[in-house]
């Protein structure tokens, strides 16, 4: 109906926006716009619905987005995994298969030498109980949505230490975090390694752009401190920092891909964002922007106190670095201007064209 399609919209929009934070609050708030008394059930959007909307909002299409989403839907899962660090943690279900569709949900076995232990540290992570079965001392199923992952339901069998699963005794046993950031490497431009060069120029893999933009809309959901960021979530402040690059280096490509990507490590690892920035951007970047996004950190250290090794300021990128750092510092204003994420990869991707 139109009221459901309404509702939807508005969802996706309070989500793109950063006016909501999952899609459940984000559903209730839309329901509230259009209409006074309580909607009928049958009204609501469901999530795959809302999902579709942001999808459409944010430019991944149909022809495209089976490979994105899942690609996202395995990052997701590796980044509920390594926070789940000291429990055993195998992925199932939708992040093994090739293609995946809106709708696509988190599917993990967990263990540990007590059930309970691993249902309170879950219930710590934020898992907002869907639904909720115990067959037996060693086995619990949990459905919900746990913080940081929002964007896709997740199921959890939580197993105790002897269950079966661990000894390969039971089929379709998943991948551990290892086999999963293996597939997520596999899912990358497969020529990731490999530039034709014409001329001094370096030519991009063509499903490079793709994956950048998966990296960058993630960037969306992670809000920041007001008292340092202003500006309210990564993925503005990200583009507040390219447009400031833009103003200074319109014709740099490797320069301006810097200044887009600097933070997308906190995408993938909020706790070791640096490590997961240069490891889930390994050999797709021309060395120059490798060199910025490596030692960016130093520029802004060098920055504040003026220290920075002597091999970086003998660099003829060292000048580069330093600006990187300033457009950084500088980009986190409210109500900045900014490019969408299509509109900066276009940009940059058609200075490499017109070489």
């Amino acid at each position: 109906t139109t009221l459901r399609q309404n509702i939807a919209a508005e969802a996706a929009r309070l989500l793109v926006r950063r006016g909501a934070v999952d899609v459940y609050s984000a559903r209730k708030k839309a329901a509230r716009q259009f209409s006074r008394r309580r909607v009928d059930p049958a009204e609501m959007p469901t999530d795959v619905e809302i999902q579709e909307q942001v999808l459409a909002l944010t430019g991944v299409y149909r022809e495209e987005r089976g490979r994105s989403l899942l690609l996202d839907l395995r990052m997701a899962a590796a980044e509920l995994m390594r926070t789940l660090k000291g429990a055993r943690c195998l992925v199932r279900g939708d992040a093994l298969l090739d293609r995946v569709e809106v709708g696509a949900e988190i599917a993990l076995a967990v263990g540990g030498e007590e059930v309970g232990s691993i249902v309170d540290r879950l219930r710590e992570l934020g898992v907002r109980y869907l639904s909720w079965e115990e067959a037996e001392d060693d086995w619990a199923e949990l459905r919900g949505r746990v913080q940081g992952v929002w964007r896709y339901p997740c199921t959890l069998e939580v197993y105790g230490a002897t269950a079966r699963i661990w000894n390969g005794e039971e089929s379709g046993e998943g991948l551990d975090l290892e086999g999963l950031e293996r597939l997520i490497a596999e899912g990358k431009p497969s020529d990731r390694g490999e530039r034709n060069l014409e001329g001094n120029q370096d030519s991009y893999h063509p499903e490079l752009r793709d994956h950048l933009q998966v990296l960058l809309q993630r960037l969306e959901t992670v809000k920041l401190d007001p008292r340092r960021h202003p500006e309210g979530d990564l993925l503005y402040h990200s583009l507040q920092v390219f447009e400031l690059g833009r103003e200074r280096q319109p014709y740099d490509e490797e320069f301006l891909l810097a200044c887009l990507l600097h933070d997308v490590g906190y995408g993938l690892d909020r706790r070791h964002p640096q490590r997961a920035l240069l490891q889930g951007l390994e050999n797709l970047l021309t060395e120059r922007t490798e060199f910025l996004l490596e030692h960016h950190p130093e520029g802004i250290e060098y920055l504040a106190s003026g220290k920075i090794r002597p091999s970086l300021r003998k660099s003829e990128d060292f000048e580069d670095l330093l600006l990187l750092a300033k457009c950084d510092i500088n980009g986190r204003r409210r109500g900045a201007e900014v490019p969408t994420v299509e509109e900066a990869l276009d940009y940059i991707f058609g200075l490499e064209d017109a070489w």
